[in-house]
């Protein structure tokens, strides 16, 4: 009889456990776009033991500003990225030795934009809420909570304290996160936006001005040391970096370098003119906002570092490896095509992109376009199966393998329902007297709107079932075709 109560109490224990724990994940707070922060930790978890030679550590520069998974498509070397936004140094300090727990990574590259930033009780949630409880975690949070009461303390341990009253803002994400979509790829991701107003002066920090009351945060610069000693103990190469962003001035800049001299660091400033230059940054061309590059700007800084690593260190080629995974690469070559496509600002380039693509194209055009037609532009509309010469009034078109699967020209509205290889359904409506800001394609019954006479095309991939780029070519005022 006694063994039967302890074998009741043993399985009331163990299915209170187990409802907690699902309770508690449910309610705590999830970071599921942006920098993805709950994603990460979801990959960081899963990573097979000893398939990591270099971490990436830091704040979001670092979530954009490298690309794990072309590291490894391009040069064999196996990364993966722990930044999260606006990361503190201790909380770097912890993904460090938690990866180490289970990787035996040779190098670290740390973006050292955080030590001129306060810590915030909302930066370190996205870490604490996150991840699972472990002798990192506890030492995590009674660094973090050193001076405050144990109720703090507890509501650290146990997130649902933190967030037991959010029950009416739960949403379908908080039950199912799992199984959306993220656009992570071993910690890091790539932008697909284009900011043209950043300039070079923006960027550039040599020969700013000094602020004699800037300082670095004590704080973070005190984790910022054990992070290094922790790198020296343990034979872990660390390299300082600082991804270009417009926040960063003179001060900070003179400040990280004689840091990394006094600790005998290697550090990369790509807010200096030696090193924009060196990656041949095209600044209008390569940021997704002031702060954080988009895939432009990420792959060549990702090219550029991984080439200084090679030249100093020798990595294994993890594409050689038995958990090398084929099918995440697919995903992410595909992700990196969009995305390129996304950003290309050039009309003749943009075509090229389309051409021996799994891309589909619905186009609508409305009046002549035939003023900003060169020659390569005629060219390059052909290659995927377009004759712009057709193009007076009012035009739709389905283009599918470089080929028109369907096209139709009149000087009556055109109004055209088809659909995509997947099923999906889209409209084209072409009509030389409708106003410029009206709706003039659908798909899925969602409009599309377009607020320039031209050519309107929704380029369309079939094997995610996205809508990838809506592009309008237009002619200027002076009688330039331009993307947009």
């Amino acid at each position: 009889m006694k063994k039967k109560n302890i074998l009741k109490a043993i399985a009331f224990i163990c299915i209170f456990v187990l409802i907690f724990n699902y309770i508690s994940n449910v309610f705590r707070a999830k970071w599921l776009v942006g920098c993805s922060e709950t994603y990460m930790m979801e990959e960081f978890y899963e990573l097979e033991d000893n398939s990591i030679d270099v971490c990436i550590l830091g704040s979001s520069q670092m979530v954009y500003g490298m690309s794990a998974l072309r590291m490894l498509d391009k040069y064999g070397i196996s990364a993966f990225g722990t930044a999260t936004g606006s990361q503190p140094m201790l909380c770097t300090y912890f993904y460090l030795k938690e990866l180490d727990k289970t990787q035996d990574f040779s190098t670290a590259i740390l973006d050292i934009s955080m030590l001129y930033e306060q810590e915030e009780d909302s930066r370190f949630r996205k870490t604490i809420d996150n991840v699972p409880f472990s002798k990192n975690k506890l030492d995590l949070i009674w660094e973090y909570t050193k001076g405050s009461d144990l109720q703090e303390k507890w509501e650290n341990i146990f997130s649902i304290f933190q967030y037991h009253s959010r029950w009416d803002e739960l949403e379908q994400g908080d039950f199912d996160y799992e199984n959306m979509e993220s656009s992570l790829f071993k910690g890091t991701a790539l932008r697909g936006e284009v900011r043209n107003d950043i300039i070079y002066e923006d960027i550039v920090t040599d020969g700013g001005e000094i602020d004699s009351e800037l300082t670095m945060n004590e704080n973070q610069k005190k984790y910022f040391v054990w992070i290094v000693d922790y790198c020296k103990e343990n034979d872990i190469h660390l390299v300082l970096i600082k991804t270009p962003k417009r926040s960063w001035n003179r001060t900070k800049q003179l400040g990280a370098a004689e840091l990394a001299e006094e600790y005998g660091l290697d550090y990369l400033d790509f807010n200096s003119k030696e090193l924009v230059e060196a990656i041949d940054l095209d600044i209008p061309k390569d940021f997704a906002d002031p702060d954080h590059l988009n895939i432009r700007g990420t792959s060549k800084l990702t090219d550029y570092l991984c080439e200084y690593l090679l030249e100093r260190y020798e990595y294994r080629d993890s594409r050689k490896e038995a958990y090398y995974d084929e099918a995440e690469m697919n995903r992410f070559r595909a992700d990196f095509e969009n995305k390129w496509l996304r950003t290309e600002t050039d009309a003749v380039a943009f075509l090229k992109l389309l051409q021996g693509s799994d891309y589909e194209i619905a186009l609508q055009a409305s009046g002549d376009i035939s003023a900003g037609l060169s020659d390569e532009i005629k060219t390059e509309f052909a290659n995927i199966g377009i004759d712009v010469s057709e193009i007076k009034d009012n035009y739709v078109a389905y283009i599918k393998d470089d080929k028109c699967e369907y096209k139709e020209t009149a000087t009556e509205p055109i109004e055209y329902i088809g659909k995509f290889s997947d099923g999906k359904s889209f409209k084209l409506l072409s009509d030389v007297t409708d106003i410029e800001s009206e709706t003039k394609t659908y798909v899925a019954g969602n409009k599309t709107a377009y607020a320039m006479r031209g050519i309107n095309m929704i380029i369309y991939r079939a094997d995610s079932n996205k809508t990838i780029r809506c592009a309008t070519l237009y002619v200027d005022e002076t009688g330039t075709m331009r993307l947009r």
